[in-house]
């Protein structure tokens, strides 16, 4: 029998109301569990006073309730519609109520409670480890199939991802780059990583680095929860400030290219470090198992893009392994799992339950035999680059002075004299189409907004930026919008709210208004509506 709390970190139920669980089953055929509400009377009459603003707050289901989960072995007292259930390697999952409910709660358990307890079995029968003896220890599934498999403790691993995302939820949400994602899976990574390294021999004993960590967010969470280690960059993030207010470490390494220097540069600069992290940092991650074994430390990667040493992952790579799967992202975890293997790293996989498609990660571990003598270790690592080589995709190289920001075009005069060219052809294209007094253009290609605008001063600063001209027209999305090679103004008077409700008001106010800075009519909307910031005129 088990006493749990309604809520779980989030508020979704009431935080003073309780269900007692009860497990029964033989222990191999079934398995049952009865959830009975439970109201402890000093917190009843708290509700009945109203203290704390909890008056109201009940939980959603007040009578009792159970789920009984069989295996497929029918037996002779069952009715015919129970043994057909059990044909074909079938399970039996089934939701009983034993209390009068209202429509809304019978609603709750149909569209909530019951596609989430499908989704656990479905786990379960399919596990190859799965079994019914000693349950709910977490610890009979760890090894089978599912998410996080690895992790001893799955309750640890909710109860501290729940406590992440309230207590550092609201930074996650006030970072500063719009577009980034990813920053919504690092309280799932870090609880994850937290509960991993429980596992003796497997956590960083001295300090982890995150390598390329971007915002500084999981390496924040991580020094947060008492871990040591270091967020490691190329280039200082905005985001970098708050976290280091609150004494979390993070460190400019610039490095244009990765390559095999960065091992004594992370030793350099981080002397403790004996856990590596690779997370979604995606030239990076083929180097950081040979950084790992010139460090000698265990590390995590998850990926985001296939990439090779020097080039994007392809069929040249995978022409020279033998027994690789089909899919070209499973060609590149199987070819990180040999390069591991190769190293001399205990290998092992495991899929995050994070909002991605692409949740497998790896994990190399030292053996207790330790990797081959450092001799050796030189020639497999000289061995895998050889087979990697240079090609005629091998990525071109950044000059190490330029800091590519796509954010800070709009302060170079050179950028907006080109915004104000383009501006000006979409406008010629349809002068006839405008909202009141303001023009609203027609539109282009690509090709010829780079043949009759570009002059040689352009080409030359837009070599530098990623994919040239059409990095610079992304770039410019508040002013222009691009689709399918035809660029076009957008028509602020509507679009506006579209930014709003996507980005947030309070985020895009940071940004100066191009169409104030660019347009020859200037914005469309008065400086209270638009959310863009305005210049006082």
């Amino acid at each position: 029998m088990q006493i749990i709390p309604k809520s779980h970190f989030h508020k979704t139920f009431s935080d003073r109301c309780f269900e007692v669980v009860e497990f029964g089953g033989d222990g191999q055929k079934e398995f049952v569990a009865i959830f009975r509400s439970a109201q402890l009377p000093s917190l009843v009459n708290a509700l009945a006073e109203g203290s704390d603003g909890k008056l109201g707050q009940n939980p959603h289901i007040s009578g009792t309730y159970a789920f009984h989960l069989a295996n497929n072995n029918s037996t002779p007292t069952e009715s015919d519609d129970d043994q057909r259930a059990h044909k074909n390697n079938a399970a039996s999952l089934k939701l009983l109520c034993h209390c009068e409910m209202s429509a809304a709660q019978m609603d709750f358990l149909h569209k909530w409670v019951w596609p989430r307890l499908q989704k656990w079995a479905n786990k379960i029968i399919g596990s190859a480890a799965a079994t019914f003896s000693n349950w709910p220890m977490q610890q009979q599934i760890a090894v089978g199939e599912g998410d996080n498999r690895l992790l001893r403790d799955l309750k640890a691993y909710t109860d501290r991802y729940w406590r992440l995302k309230l207590i550092y939820g609201p930074q996650q949400k006030n970072l500063v780059e719009k577009h980034c994602s990813l920053n919504f899976e690092c309280s799932a990574i870090a609880a994850y990583l937290l509960e991993l390294w429980n596992i003796d021999g497997v956590g960083p004993k001295r300090g982890f680095v995150d390598l390329q960590c971007g915002t500084g967010l999981l390496a924040h969470l991580l020094q947060m929860e008492g871990v040591p280690g270091v967020g490691v960059h190329s280039r200082e993030k905005p985001q970098w400030a708050a976290f280091k207010s609150h004494g979390t470490r993070l460190v400019e390494l610039q490095q244009t290219e990765p390559d095999i220097s960065m091992a004594d540069k992370v030793k350099s600069a981080v002397p403790d470090v004996d856990f590596l992290i690779g997370n979604r940092c995606d030239k990076m991650i083929p180097w950081i198992p040979i950084i790992a074994a010139k460090l000698r430390c265990n590390f995590f990667l998850l990926s985001n893009i296939p990439t090779n040493f020097y080039s994007n992952f392809g069929k040249r790579i995978v022409a020279k392994y033998e027994d690789l799967p089909s899919g070209r992202l499973e060609q590149f975890y199987a070819f990180l799992e040999e390069m591991c293997k190769m190293l001399g790293f205990d290998v092992a996989t495991d899929h995050l339950k994070i909002p991605s498609k692409r949740r497998k990660c790896i994990i190399g571990i030292v053996p207790l035999r330790g990797l081959p003598p450092v001799l050796e270790l030189d020639k497999i690592i000289a061995q895998l680059l050889s087979s990697a080589g240079a090609s005629a995709t091998q990525r071109k190289k950044r000059d190490p002075n330029q800091r590519a920001n796509v954010n800070s075009m709009s302060d170079n005069e050179c950028f907006v004299d080109l915004s104000r060219r383009i501006v000006s052809l979409l406008i010629s294209k349809d002068s006839e189409r405008k909202s009141g007094n303001w023009h609203c253009g027609g539109s282009a290609k690509v090709e010829e907004i780079a043949k009759s605008v570009l002059n040689d001063q352009h080409r030359r600063l837009l070599s530098g930026v990623g994919r040239g001209l059409l990095t610079f027209l992304n770039s410019q999305r508040q002013l222009l919008s691009v689709s399918n090679g035809t660029v076009s103004l957008r028509f602020w008077p509507s679009d506006y709210q579209k930014f709003e409700q996507k980005i947030g008001r309070e985020k895009v106010r940071n940004f100066q208004c191009l169409f104030q800075q660019i347009h020859p009519d200037g914005c469309p909307l008065e400086p209270k509506v638009c959310p863009y910031k305005h210049a006082e005129m």
